[in-house]
């Protein structure tokens, strides 16, 4: 959980867990009455959270001059931890060099074969690659495709008012937005690399 706004907490909440572990980052800590969790870790240089930090959690408490961002280290951390199911809260808005530093978080852990959403009060993205994505229809108001991590081709969209047949999307041409499923089921295949795949509620 990192220190980017929250407006929607209600909608944020229903992605949590009772058995979730609670890693917050620096500033992420300014969320943690509102989203009534307690924090299990805590990650920082503390350079952002100005209060007085909890007494009975582990901290990882880390330098102000760093290579990794914070949530990197996090990140980092729990893999190295065992973890491989991570929920990314926080991570977007405000600063853009934050959130597209972030995409890289989720690039990151992909590398490492774990499972990684980011979520937001506007929706949900992740790392897409050859394993298909099936939408129903009503599940969001537009899904996109876009290009973080290179071109990425043979895809195929169908279902969906702009449907694609063995496609190629690069980073300079960023064409697979705004889509909209039109079928009752909208399905996604990327036959090589891999996209970051963006879901508006």
């Amino acid at each position: 959980i990192a220190s980017s706004q929250i407006q929607d907490y209600e909608k944020i909440k229903s992605h949590l867990h009772t058995d979730d572990f609670f890693v917050f980052c620096d500033g992420g800590l300014y969320h943690m009455e509102q989203l009534r969790v307690k924090p299990n870790y805590i990650v920082g240089d503390f350079d952002s959270y100005l209060n007085d930090l909890p007494t009975d959690v582990p901290i990882e408490r880390l330098p102000c001059v760093k290579d990794d961002t914070d949530t990197v280290a996090a990140a980092k951390l729990m893999l190295q931890k065992g973890f491989s199911d991570f929920l990314l809260i926080g991570f977007t808005g405000q600063r853009l060099d934050h959130t597209l530093a972030n995409i890289g978080v989720l690039l990151m852990l992909h590398d490492h074969h774990a499972t990684a959403k980011m979520i937001d009060d506007y929706g949900e993205m992740y790392i897409a690659d050859q394993t298909p994505i099936l939408l129903n229809k009503g599940c969001c108001s537009f899904f996109s495709l876009m290009s973080v991590d290179g071109p990425f081709s043979d895809v195929t969209i169908s279902g969906a008012k702009y449907p694609l047949h063995n496609a190629s999307v690069m980073p300079s041409y960023q064409y697979a937005i705004s889509n909209e499923i039109t079928e009752e089921q909208c399905q996604i295949t990327i036959g090589r690399g891999r996209a970051l795949f963006v879901k508006i509620y």
